[in-house]
Parts: C-alpha cells; structure tokens; sequence
C-alpha cells in the first residue's frame, strides 16, 4: 500500500510525498528483514531523490539497493544497479568511474533479463561509452536499446536512443548518418511532445550544421534550440510554483 502511495506520488510529481512513502515503507521491509523487495523501494527513493537533485541521497539509496540486491543474488537485480550507480555518476560528468560501474553491470548482464532491465542496462552503457568519447561502442549500444525501445514501444526510449546515436555519429565525424538520427529523433520528440529531448535535438542539429559550415541553418537550429529551451525552463518553474 504504501509502495503504491509513493508511485502515485511520483507520477503526479510530488516528489516530496512520494519520498515520504517510500520511506515508511523502507522502515517497515528493513524492520521484518524483506531483501527481496527492499532493493526495488531502495531504488525507486534513489529516483526521487534524483528528481529532487538530493544527489548524496540518490547515491545513499542506490549503492543500499546494490546492496541488497547482492545478499537477494539475483542477477538481473545486481545488473540493474550497477547499470544505476554508473548513472549516476554519468550524471555527475564523472565518466570513467559510469564506465566501470557499467563494467559491473555487464559481468550480471543475460539475454534472459527481463526487456526493461535489458533496456535499462543498454541505455546506461551506452552514455557510459558516449561520456568516454568512445563512439563506437556508443552506437552499437544505443542502436541495441533502440531494438529494445521498439520491441517495449517505450516511446521516450526510442526518441532518446535515436537522438543520442545521432550524437555518437557526430562525434564519429559520420555526417550522413548523424544528420539522419539526429533530424528523425527531433521528428519523434515533437510528435511525443517531449520537450527536453527536442532541445537536446536542436542543439545537436546546430552543431552538425556548424561542423559542415551551413551557418545558415545552423544558426535557424540554435534559434529553434533557444525556443525549446525556453519553454522547458518555462515548464520547470511552473511545476516549482505548483
């Protein structure tokens, strides 16, 4: 009951409250000795906590979920939170140390895994390469979770990892393909409405223009950027007076 309070909380984004039910659960798994549902509740505060920018508390949770995953020894479980722990530090722009938790994940990894841990785990490595500057790797990565986003028809997934292989692309000095990702991902994040992944486009699509000296269109991108951005920024103060 308490778990379901949480995750109502958190999709109405009252993080706040939704932090609060997920402790009060936690207090009560950790009392009566339940690994094998505290890792999850452990996990899912970690995301609130994100959320809400508590990154020393994120972190807290996550390497508790890690944890008591280890002492459930399930595998995809262990996987999933290592694949979190490289997250976070992908977040925190510490990329050497993504790519070694990334690492972890990867010796717990199956192809049995449950399709949103195995989307999970392929989205996570492939930012962990990405961050690393390793494009390659990056794309073959990004491309897999793709596969998996379609298969989960996980929108937000399939956008994400289109336009981040465009990135990788970019990076590859690849233009035909990076221009073709990054153009067909904007397409999608306008169709969902997904306002940070279409400015994460637009940004991408200005570079490109500039990296092929098309400062013409490369300057009508970064307007659009500029735009999108706004809006988002808009979003986010709304939600913060609400």
């Amino acid at each position: 009951v308490m778990d379901s309070k949480a995750s109502f909380f958190f999709r109405e984004e009252q993080y706040d409250s939704a932090a609060n039910w997920y402790l009060k659960s936690i207090a009560m798994l950790e009392k009566i000795k339940k690994d094998d549902r505290l890792a999850t509740t452990y996990f899912n505060l970690a995301g609130v906590y994100q959320m809400l920018n508590l990154r020393d508390k994120q972190k807290e949770y996550t390497v508790k979920a890690l944890y008591a995953s280890q002492r459930n020894k399930q595998a995809s479980e262990i996987s999933s939170m290592y694949s979190a722990l490289s997250d976070y530090y992908h977040t925190g722009k510490e990329y050497k140390t993504a790519l070694l938790y990334s690492d972890s994940a990867r010796l717990y990894f199956s192809e049995d895994m449950d399709m949103s841990r195995k989307y999970y785990y392929l989205a996570v490595r492939a930012q962990a390469f990405h961050g690393m500057k390793r494009y390659d790797s990056a794309v073959y990565y990004y491309s897999k979770g793709n596969e998996i986003a379609k298969a989960l028809n996980n929108t937000s997934g399939i956008t994400e990892s289109t336009i981040w292989m465009g990135s990788a692309y970019l990076g590859l000095k690849q233009y035909i393909n990076a221009e073709k990702f990054i153009k067909e991902g904007i397409d999608l994040a306008e169709g969902d409405n997904n306002m940070a992944l279409k400015t994460s486009g637009y940004e991408l699509l200005s570079k490109y223009y500039e990296e092929t000296g098309d400062f013409k269109q490369s300057l009508s991108a970064f307007k659009k950027f500029v735009e999108a951005n706004d809006s988002l920024q808009n979003a986010d103060r709304k939600k913060t007076i609400l």
